[in-house]
């Protein structure tokens, strides 16, 4: 009887997600001062000064990473997808996906006269599989070809329905190198569309509007520079040829044809479809926006499917391959966790604690055969952390990629220590000799985004 309550099925969702938040938070709120953590060499200080009591040290742990929504924890997802890009390149295609509330798989399982928005428990559970669905055609399937990378986020509209973005790397052989190939995987247009099902998905799913200066208060219109006008530039011109805008994103082809459809009152034409792949539309009958892309730029209150979601405990980020956080520290500053009530003199005593990531990996890279020492970025594609072990262990399967913590110039030795952490033996214990940060600092100040005049006097040194 619960989930037939209409509205208050909603309002129910959310009350118990809302619960299930404050007891999470609860629990980390009444246990700062059971779990301390503090460097070690603060530890040895410590005991140095005859205190000998865990109580009297450490710092409180205000909400760990693994909190999601923390500030930390959108450090750490940024950071694990920048290192992807760093290990593979720019992003190939950007992909939307919105939940349909008219999806078959939704409607067989409401009562009479009961409507999707009222049953938020199966919307989440229907546009998870669909999700997983998606991946599959993505990864296993290879529509777009091999795929190198894959970074996937869930968020919620105001209204509730999820919405989920895509980021693609492919393979070096797959990438698309010239606008001629874009039209194998994205169409813009309506009228290319023979097969009957998927030209009734374009029409329903990938028209944009009606917007523009006939349809002011429209949800995209808005005013730039006393006009107003869509933000999302539609409608498009016509075009008989794709070719690259300035920012890396495609200008597609869209043919006049003469064609029209009426949409809220309205006649639209190919100027206003958001570009779709035809295989994944005609699959899938949503929503399903495609774009190909080669720029890293394209990167409150719950809703009651927001609740629902987060209550089943399904991912709201996933990246493919994984990402794994290296620390950095220099010696005796690694941060280990104690209780209140332990001895220091116990703590600095058991060697298995001050075990890091970082410690074992220079002891088990000096253990292998010559000539097969890895940089520390390099170490988790090869060897697997063991964290109850304290070690680690040769990788038998999977692929991960290895992302060393950030340090900044003012930190001092672990700056200088994470810069020998990333090049080979400091380039053979030449200790930097050949050192070109600052042509590396240049060349990536030329490939960022800046003006034209400043890009070429960069060039210029």
């Amino acid at each position: 009887m619960v989930i037939r309550g209409g509205r208050l099925f909603q309002q129910f969702s959310i009350d118990m997600y809302v619960k299930m938040e404050n007891t999470r938070l609860d629990f980390l709120r009444l246990n700062q001062d059971t779990i301390r953590a503090d460097l070690y060499q603060g530890i040895l200080d410590t005991l140095e000064l005859g205190e000998n009591s865990a109580c009297n040290v450490g710092k409180r742990i205000v909400l760990p990473p693994s909190f999601l929504g923390e500030p930390r924890d959108m450090r750490r997802r940024y950071l694990n997808a920048m290192a992807l890009v760093h290990k593979y390149g720019k992003p190939d295609h950007f992909i939307t996906i919105t939940c349909n509330p008219n999806w078959a798989e939704i409607k067989e399982e409401l009562a009479p006269s009961e409507q999707a928005q009222n049953r938020p428990d199966l919307v989440a559970r229907i546009f998870h599989a669909k999700l997983i669905l998606l991946r599959k055609q993505i990864r296993e399937n290879k529509i777009f070809g091999e795929v190198a990378s894959m970074i996937n986020v869930v968020r919620f509209q105001k209204r509730g329905l999820p919405h989920a973005h895509f980021l693609i790397i492919l393979k070096p052989g797959y990438k698309i190198t010239s606008p001629e190939k874009y039209a194998k995987y994205v169409s813009p247009e309506k009228s290319s569309t023979k097969n009957p099902h998927l030209r009734a998905a374009v029409i329903g799913h990938m028209m944009h509007g009606p917007c523009g200066a006939a349809f002011p208060k429209y949800a995209c219109m808005q005013t730039k520079n006393g006009k107003i006008e869509c933000s999302k530039a539609y409608p498009k011109k016509f075009r008989t040829l794709t070719t690259n805008e300035t920012d890396s994103y495609p200008l597609y082809r869209r043919r006049d044809t003469g064609e029209k459809i009426k949409v809220r009152k309205a006649e639209l034409d190919n100027r206003s479809v958001v570009p779709y792949n035809p295989y994944l539309l005609a699959m899938f009958d949503c929503h399903l926006n495609v774009e190909v892309c080669s720029t890293i730029k394209v990167v409150k209150w719950v809703t009651p499917p927001e609740a629902a979601w987060r209550i089943f405990g399904f991912n709201l980020f996933d990246v493919y391959p994984h990402v794994q956080p290296l620390p950095v520290h220099t010696r005796n500053n690694q941060l280990i966790r104690f209780a209140a009530n332990e001895e220091l003199a116990t703590i600095a005593a058991d060697e298995h604690r001050t075990k890091t990531m970082l410690t074992e990996f220079f002891s088990t890279n000096a253990r292998l055969p010559e000539g097969e020492r890895y940089l520390y970025s390099e170490f988790p594609e090869h060897f697997v952390w063991v964290d109850k072990k304290k070690s680690w262990k040769p990788r038998d399967c999977g692929i991960v990629i290895g992302r060393v913590a950030h340090a900044s110039p003012g930190e001092g030795e672990r700056y200088y220590l994470r810069l020998l952490l990333a090049h080979e033996a400091a380039l053979k214990r030449g200790i930097l000799e050949q050192d070109n940060a600052a042509e590396k600092c240049l060349d990536e100040a030329v490939n960022m985004e800046m003006p034209n005049a400043l890009r070429r006097l960069l060039r210029q040194y």
